[in-house]
């Protein structure tokens, strides 16, 4: 609705007043000090909020999430949702949802931070420059923090507020009659003023002056003595909001647009040209922030400590260095971004500085080399320190001192810049192939390719004489300090000298293999064995290592504490621990984590997923990660829902701040995106009250929330029945799924979940949910069944439906389900035409047979008249099969057991066949030789056996589709029914090979050689594959196979009556692309580095080198990609390994490796990023 800003609460619509309803926002601070904007009445989260303190900005984003930045940003962790914020310099204080006040900061003047036990219920809060003030939803006023000119002394006769804002020394309240009352300090008004005092409509109170906004539009200001402030514009009109800052005051007109007056020492009053439509405006000390309609931030003004800068784009990290009172993170794309203390603007990055490899920082000025081996520097450059020389290209690595820059060359020579107070950047002459270098204060040290160090500078104390005995052990790492440096030898022994603070007096002499070394007041090393030892001063604890302490792989130490990382990802800190800084103040969901650095007061660590997280001193800002403060942070909910008695229950719908999700058979729920802060998860199941009826907590990251709930029926709640539409249903032999409807007796009022399963043979249906939106009663559902065991009789078994939260809580209902038996044609036998049935065999001892016209059964034996056959004669029919239940009855007398007959004709030889002339046989009919017996025989009517007759079975096809886990398409997958060892039988229309004779548990591979024209038993490029010639009634299991890859679903279990599409299997790699070395982030002094992993066997690996695109294009990464390697992975273990030919350029590397089919299918990429160079990070001294 017009009127209402995004940002901070509602403000007045120019067309309608409300005095509950508006907002007056205020800013107040003395000429040393900010006070911040406020809003006033209570709001939902969905509005974004700003507010511009003195030295930090704080947003509330769509979801209620605080973020700050600048200095004193620290935000809780634990705060819930916030609905309106509210900041003076160095203090912040929140409205919470739940009506409760939190604040936090640097309290000077013995400001008590935190609101009266007392106040409960507020609607809104105001913090001057050392008091604050609230309003609770009765209208009562409360103050706290300094008295000092009665700032803090509510009038008792002040009467129902509607808004209170706290000045810099003042405080004043806008009552529900739309009078205005302030008190304390500069708190008279004028006589003119006093006439207009019942329809003010928003007050705002700023560091020494206070103004109003009336209802007819206008703006009032006044300061010292009430007098007015004449520099209010004249032309002001339909004003909606009005803010006051330290010396200056902004106005949000009706249409967008803001005007700013007053003070502008710092540009605050400069309104950019392009701001857009602004939905608020927030004044500060020096600077001002607004809200655009789009939901976008802007600032400008002062920015000592990076509060007017707002961060979006935000990468990944894989590189943080905490510096003093700063710092930086380089990103995964290589972008810089640097925060803190920023008064040589040293955090100024600039925008157009491209991909960076490395960066080094001082306290006055910061360098970065990039990409193409250029070097970019900003701060302070009075000395020309930040002036990068022209001839200072091809650089690999960079080193900044206190108030000049080195640079080392792909060429191995060194080029200084900057001060040269003590001849610190006078390179020697004769110095040439380095491998690194170091800058001290105001001394340099290189350490050249054969392992021996020099030095140059500052003298003082030795630091620029190499001792004697350092360069008879050859050198792997060099760092100078501010007065002292160190040298890490090749057999993991470190040197040290310089300047002497006790920590270079008490060197040890038994560290032993030493693999980092952290110095600072005191010193850490840290040891080949996990282990650390740390001497020098100990004032805080901070030398004495913990015994607890696990195995480290990487240490860190600050002022007067020091951190480690252990080998499991968590970090332990010890050593000071000030109610200021809290610098052991480890979070406690800091997660894994990769990367530790210190600065003097503040820690920062780098977490496995690229994300930063800081703590400890925030005074400059230095702890406050930058991010994008309108992104809504999201974290995952899951866990179990039980009853009382531990029983899982399923079909219960979980809500949390709009996400829903449903408990499944095992009672398992996962909410997934739901916004960090206050949560409030209930558990719903239609007719039921859930005991407790709502889980509250506060969500800071994934959690894991088990609920044991009771549920009881609500009192005369009709709970719907469950019944099928049919009591019972009939399959035919071969289907794949079944199509049941199931009813509820009444809708149900929310959702209703089912569950259905089969009882008694259980593995004959899958289980699975049914869920009823609220208000359906009928739903149709197509079941799976697994056709896998089906046999060739009748079967039946019942199906069951259930309330999925157990049957107690509704009724059950089944129905039978029949799976048919195969349809059964009624056989005859003409003797002169009709074939035997597919199992028949010749004469058996017992049987007789008079030759008329009655079928015969599947074990008749026929005795002819004349002529007997021989022992191994088959008999092939040709025309009606008999079915297998057949049954053949006499029109004769049989004959005996023992009955001799005599042939009227010439025998048969061994090996006749009788041919039939017409019905092919069925597709699984064989034919078995059983030799007859010596003394039973049977004497044919009129029986004559056609010659060789081939019958031709009808052709059926089976086809389908083999992709990856990806969606692409995957060659060369073998389909074969090897399972049952059963040939698949495959009719060969070529004269030639007509009578061949496929013998049983022969695999379909083993003939689809003799065949490859008819039958494709292979995916081809597309992934498709065809199956043909396949004959009705055989029962296959088909089975895809290729090395290195498993299929879902394993088999597939068919029963052929005709063409059969859309068999498709997913194959997913059993040996998925890995790497081993190069690690992501990692920085490499070998080059060409070697590439190995493992992927599936056979692919085919192609490794390329991408060209990233500028930081402001990362939605297309890669602009260029290089073929830098290719090689095989191995047949068996699927292991490889690749050199390039050809050294790779220095610095940031982004790699993609693709392992792809022989066909030229890809399988899996992965991606890294690393860097080339001749020296890694050097993390031997903090300074």
């Amino acid at each position: 609705m017009p009127g209402i800003l995004a940002a901070a609460g509602h403000l007045r619509s120019p067309s309608h007043v409300d005095g509950r309803n508006q907002i007056v926002e205020q800013n107040k601070e003395d000429n040393l000090f900010t006070l911040a904007d406020e809003i006033v009445p209570p709001i939902e989260p969905g509005l974004v909020q700003i507010e511009a303190g003195g030295s930090h900005t704080c947003v509330i984003n769509a979801a209620g999430q605080l973020y700050c930045w600048g200095a004193w940003s620290t935000v809780p962790d634990d705060l819930g949702t916030v609905i309106q914020v509210s900041a003076n310099n160095t203090n912040t204080c929140v409205l919470l949802a739940d009506g409760s006040i939190r604040c936090w900061g640097n309290s000077y003047h013995n400001l008590r931070i935190q609101p009266p036990s007392h106040l409960n219920r507020a609607t809104q809060i105001s913090m001057g420059f050392d008091h604050a003030c609230a309003v609770n939803e009765a209208g009562r006023v409360y103050c706290w923090g300094l008295h000092t000119d009665g700032r803090t002394n509510v009038p008792a006769n002040l009467g129902s507020a509607i808004q209170v804002s706290a000045g810099g020394f003042h405080t004043c309240a806008l009552l529900e009659n739309g009078r205005i009352r302030c008190w304390g300090w500069l708190s008279s008004l004028t006589t003119d003023l006093l006439n207009n005092l019942d329809q003010a409509i928003q007050i705002s109170a700023g560091g020494s002056h206070t103004c109003a906004l009336f209802a007819d539009d206008s703006v009032q200001c006044w300061g010292v003595g009430g007098q007015i402030d004449p520099n209010v514009p004249d032309d002001l009109s339909q004003v909606i909001q009005i803010s006051a800052g330290a010396g200056h005051t902004c106005v949000l007109l009706a249409d967008g647009s803001i005007r700013c007056w007053g003070a502008n020492g710092s540009g605050q009053t400069s309104i950019p040209n392009d701001l857009g439509h602004v939905t608020q405006v927030s004044a500060g000390s020096s600077h001002t922030c607004v809200v655009i309609e789009n939901s976008s931030l802007r600032c400008w003004g002062y920015n000592l400590h990076g509060q007017i800068d707002v961060h979006d784009n935000i990468e990944p990290v894989f590189y943080v260095k905490a510096f003093l009172d700063q710092t930086c993170t380089l990103g995964k794309y290589g972008t810089l971004r640097c925060w803190g203390w920023n008064g040589y603007r040293n955090n100024d990055v600039p925008d157009d500085l491209g991909v960076v490899t490395q960066f080094s920082m001082h306290h006055a000025n910061t360098c970065a080399l990039r990409a193409d081996g250029s070097v970019r520097c900003w701060g302070w450059n009075e000395c020309g320190q930040s002036t990068v020389p022209d001839d200072v290209n091809h650089v690999v690595q960079i080193s900044t001192g206190a108030d000049y820059t080195c640079a080392l060359r792909e060429d191995g020579n060194v080029r200084c810049w900057g001060v040269d107070s003590n001849g610190q950047i006078t390179v020697p002459d004769d110095l040439n192939h380095v491998a690194q270098i170091s800058t001290g204060a105001y001394h340099t040290c290189a350490l050249r390719e054969d392992g021996n160090v020099r030095c140059w500078g500052d003298n003082w104390s030795g630091l620029s004489t190499v001792p004697d005995d350092v360069n008879h052990v050859v050198q792997i790492q060099i760092s100078a300090g501010g007065n002292y440096n160190c040298a890490l030898r090749e057999d993991g022994n470190v040197r040290c000298w310089g300047v002497d603070g006790g920590v270079l007096q008490h060197f040890p002499d038994d560290l032993g293999f030493v693999t980092q070394l952290s110095l600072g007041s005191h010193a850490c090393a840290l040891r080949e064995d996990g282990s650390i030892h740390c001497w020098g001063s100990d004032t805080h604890g901070q030398s004495s290592v913990p015994d607890d302490l696990d195995r480290v792989t990487q240490i860190s130490v600050g002022r007067n504490h020091t951190c480690a990382l252990q080998e499991d990802g968590s970090v332990r800190c010890w050593g000071q621990d000030s109610h200021l800084f809290r610098q052991l103040n480890v979070p406690s969901n800091l997660g894994y984590v990769t990367q530790i650095t210190t600065g003097s007061n503040h820690t920062c660590a780098l977490q496995e997923d690229g994300n930063a997280r800081c703590w400890g001193s925030n005074h400059e800002g230095q702890s406050t990660v930058p991010r994008d403060p309108l992104a809504i942070q999201t974290s995952t909910i899951r866990g179990h829902v039980t009853d009382m008695a531990g029983a899982r229950l399923a079909g219960v719908t979980l809500v949390a701040r709009g996400q829903t999700a449903l408990s499944d058979a095992t009672g398992a729920y996962t909410l997934t995106n739901v916004p960090q802060g206050s949560v409030t998860l209930r558990a719903l199941l239609p007719g039921y009250n859930a005991v407790p009826e709502q889980h509250t907590f506060v969500l800071r990251g994934d959690e894991i929330l088990d609920l044991p709930m009771h549920f009881t029926p609500l009192e005369d709640a009709s709970i719907p029945t469950l019944n099928f539409s049919q009591a019972s249903y009939t399959v035919a032999q071969g289907s794949s799924s079944i199509t049941v409807e199931v009813q509820l007796s009444t809708a149900a009022s929310g959702p209703v979940t089912v569950q259905y399963h089969a009882t008694g043979d259980r593995a004959i249906a899958l289980a699975g949910n049914l869920h009823f939106a609220a208000g359906e009663t009928r739903q149709l559902i197509t079941i799976p069944l697994n056709d896998a065991i089906f046999a060739d009789h009748e079967r039946s078994f019942w199906l069951t439906l259930s309330y999925a939260v157990g049957a107690q809580l509704g009724d059950q209902a089944c129905s039978m389900i029949t799976i048919a038996a195969h349809a059964t044609p009624t056989a005859t036998v003409t003797p002169t035409a009709t074939p035997l049935p597919p199992t028949a065999t010749v004469m058996p001892p017992t049987a007789t047979v008079t030759p008329t016209a009655t079928p015969l059964p599947p074990t008749a034996t026929v005795a002819p008249t004349a002529t007997p056959l021989p022992p191994t004669a088959t008999v092939t029919p040709t025309a009606t099969p008999l079915p297998p239940t057949a049954t053949v009855t006499p029109t004769a007398t049989p004959l005996p057991p023992t009955t001799t007959v005599t042939p009227t004709a010439t025998p048969l030889p061994p090996t006749a066949t009788v041919a039939p002339t017409a019905t092919p046989l069925p597709p699984t009919a064989t034919v078995t030789e059983i030799p007859l017996p010596p003394t039973a025989t049977t004497t044919p009517a009129a029986i004559s056996l056609p010659p060789t007759a081939t019958p031709v079975p009808a052709h059926y096809s089976i086809s389908g589709r083999i992709t990856t886990s990806d969606g692409h398409s995957l060659a060369g997958v073998t389909l074969s029914d090897e399972t049952h060892k059963v040939v698949i039988p495959i009719t060969l229309e070529h004269a030639a090979l007509s009578r061949t004779r496929k013998p049983i548990g022969t695999p379909c591979s083993a003939i689809c050689n003799l065949q490859s024209t008819i039958v494709n038993g292979i995916s081809g490029a597309d992934g498709n594959y065809t199956l043909t010639g396949l004959t009705s009634g055989q029962v296959l299991t088909l089975t895809p196979q290729l090395a290195g890859f498993s299929f879902t679903p394993a088999t597939r279990t068919i029963r052929l009556t005709g063409d059969l599409r859309g068999q498709d299997f997913v194959a997913t790699a059993t040996h998925a692309l890995s790497l081993q070395t190069p690690l992501e982030g990692t920085r490499s002094t070998v080059n060409p580095p070697t590439f190995q992993g493992s992927a599936p066997p056979h692919a085919l690996i192609r490794i390329s080198m991408l060209t990233d695109a500028p930081p402001t294009q990362r939605q297309t990464l890669a602009t260029a990609e290089q073929l830098i390697c290719q090689t095989s992975a191995a047949e068996q273990t699927g292991a490889w390994r690749c050199t390039p030919a050809e050294p790779l350029p220095h610095g940031a590397t982004r790699i993609r490796i693709v392992a792809q089919h022989a066909d030229g299918t890809i399988l899996e990429t992965y991606e890294l990023n690393f860097t080339i160079g001749s020296v890694v990070f050097l993390p031997l001294v903090q300074r």
